[in-house]
Order: structure tokens, then sequence, then C-alpha cells
């Protein structure tokens, strides 16, 4: 959907030629403006009547409310499909149960490979689970395409877990080892979402308490998402380490600028690739960063002082290319206060 629509107060009483220019810069056809200006209202009508939007003010993230069932915004856009009947459909989502996406078809099709790689993007780009409706970030509500779902599910070796709400409806999909090993040595996997756009809002509260059962699973290997994370951090900091440049990939590790959480905690912009040992020194609050315009600037603790690591105080971190993966501003300055607060209580 369209997520303004604007018409001349005066005059004709037209669209304005930027409602258009939007459209098309969203894929939509223009050619018919008449119809296309009487499926958008029709849209806005839908969106106003089944619910509106619901920001967080502490997160910041948004909401809508569709059918009595909340959809959140990820800040991101959908690659467009050169062919018609994109596998992330447009509009109002319809909702199903997991039962009736169960057949035998396997349906390998150059829609469902196209569905395979933007399903395992979306979940590296996430950290996790991908929603089955959602906004985009240039307000647009999508879904994943039912019948690929379908055609996942029913291979002979499933290649996606499903998981549903409390009425048995599909609420998110998650691609399986099988599925993302197929695409995760293809540079597009992650370039096709990330982005240089203004840094967005976090998805998660960094001011809520942290949840001790969430702290006691992410010091295992069960942590939800890890592997989708350490390949999206890794990626985005070209693989070596942002503050000794250690290629050595065994040596590497993703760490949590916030600690872990939960799953939305997973975003890139929460993560920085660090080999482990400098990774245990950063979660101990022995060294952190700090921003001064542009420039990603390391701080050492005193502790450190005529240690082989005090030669990386003042370091200038070279930043990954997308704005998307790189570190979240209120992520660091909330690292960097602990940080001040543990130097403060050392001798």
């Amino acid at each position: 959907m369209l997520s303004v629509i604007v018409v001349h107060q005066t005059g004709d009483k037209q669209l304005g030629a930027g409602f258009f220019k939007l459209a098309k810069r969203l894929g939509r056809l223009a050619s018919d403006q008449e119809r296309l200006w009487v499926e958008e209202l029709a849209n806005v009508k839908s969106a106003w009547t089944s619910g509106g939007a619901i920001k967080y003010p502490k997160s910041g993230q948004t909401l809508r409310n569709i059918g009595g069932r909340p959809i959140e915004t990820l800040p991101f856009r959908i690659p467009e499909y050169p062919h018609p009947s994109h596998p992330i459909s447009r509009g109002a989502p319809k909702f199903h149960k997991l039962e009736a996406l169960s057949d035998w078809g396997e349906g390998k099709t150059p829609r469902t490979e196209f569905f395979e790689r933007i399903l395992v993007g979306m979940f590296l780009r996430l950290g996790r689970a991908v929603p089955y409706a959602f906004d985009t970030i240039d307000g647009e509500i999508r879904s994943l395409a039912a019948g690929c779902i379908k055609f996942l599910l029913n291979r002979r070796v499933p290649e996606i877990a499903v998981s549903c709400n409390s009425a048995g409806e599909v609420a998110s999909v998650t691609p399986l080892t099988i599925l993302i090993n197929r695409y995760l040595s293809d540079d597009q996997s992650f370039r096709q979402f990330a982005s240089n756009e203004i840094e967005s809002n976090l998805p998660f509260d960094i001011d809520a308490e942290i949840d001790e059962r969430r702290r006691i699973e992410s010091e295992s290997v069960r942590r939800e998402g890890v592997a989708a994370f350490r390949s999206s951090v890794l990626w985005a900091w070209d693989g070596c380490c942002a503050v000794t440049g250690t290629v050595v990939r065994c040596t590497l590790e993703a760490a949590h600028i916030y600690p872990y959480n939960g799953i939305k905690t997973n975003d890139p912009s929460n993560g920085i690739a660090l080999r482990s040992d400098m990774h245990a020194l950063f979660d101990s609050h022995l060294f952190s960063l700090r921003y001064v315009h542009d420039r990603l600037l390391l701080d050492m603790s005193k502790e450190l002082r005529g240690t082989e690591y005090e030669r990386y105080a003042g370091t200038s971190l070279k930043l990954p290319e997308a704005q998307s993966h790189r570190p979240h501003s209120r992520l660091v300055e909330h690292h960097r206060r602990k940080f001040e607060d543990a130097e403060a209580r050392r001798p």
C-alpha cells in the first residue's frame, strides 16, 4: 500500500504527479491512473478500518494491526521479481492454517527459487524467523506466498520450519540448514537486504531488563538465530576482526554489542566481528567504542596498559560498507556507559 495519498485541494482535484512517481518506484503499474487511485484509496480505507499502526516509544518498533493480528515493520525493501506474481505478495495478507498447506507438490520453479533466495536473505538480515506478514520500510504490506511455503514444506526433505499463532495460522517461517547452505556463499543473499538508509529504529528495547533465562541461553550453542547472526556480521565486516584485522575464520566470533536478550537482538546493527580474545575483553568491558563524527574509535581500559592489547587503543575501525550493518549509535553508547562505569570502579 502506498503510505501517503495526497490530492490537490484546489483546481482539478486530481492526484499530484508525486503519487504516481512513488507508485512507479514501488513497482506498481500506473498506466491506468484512475484505477490505481481507486485501488489505493480502498487499501487505505481497509487499513483504517482494520486497525492503525502502534508505535512502541522505547524500541521505536512499529506494529500494524490487521484483522486483530499485529504485523511489524521490517527495515528493508523487497527486491523486485522480473515476472508476474511476486512470491512476496502485496496488499492485505490472507492468513492460512498450517494444515491447509499440505499436499504432495514440491514446486521447483524459477518463482520458488526466487522465493528461497529472498527468504534466506531476510533470515540472514533479521537473525531470526521471517514473519509471514509484515510492513516494509517503504510502507507496503507484504506477506510470504502461501504456495511457496507449501512447496518448501512438502519437499522430500523439508527445507523450512513453520511457527503458528494461537489460532493455528502460519506466523513465521525459518529456513533450515539445507536451504541456507544453498545460498550462504552467494554475496547477493546478504547484499540484497543491506542498505544505506539513515540509521533505523532498533527492533528491541535497550532499557529492558535482561532476562536471566535468555542470558543463560545466550551462553550456549542453542542461541536462537546464532548462525544467521554470525554469517551476517562476518559478511558485514569482510570476514575479519574489526580491531586486529585477523582473517582466520575459526578465531572469529560475532559479538553482541548489547547483550543477547532474545531473537530481536540478533540484528546486525547489534554486532561486531571480533577475534575470540577481543570478544572476551569486549564483553568484560575492558575496551569499548565511541563514535566521533563518522569514525568509530576504540578506548582501552587502564587495566590493559602495558599488555599486548594496549597498541589497539585509539584505533579507528573500518566500518561496514552498508549503513544497515554498522553498529547502531545507541547500542555503542549503551556499551560505552557500561565501560565507563566499570572503569570508575577499577583501581
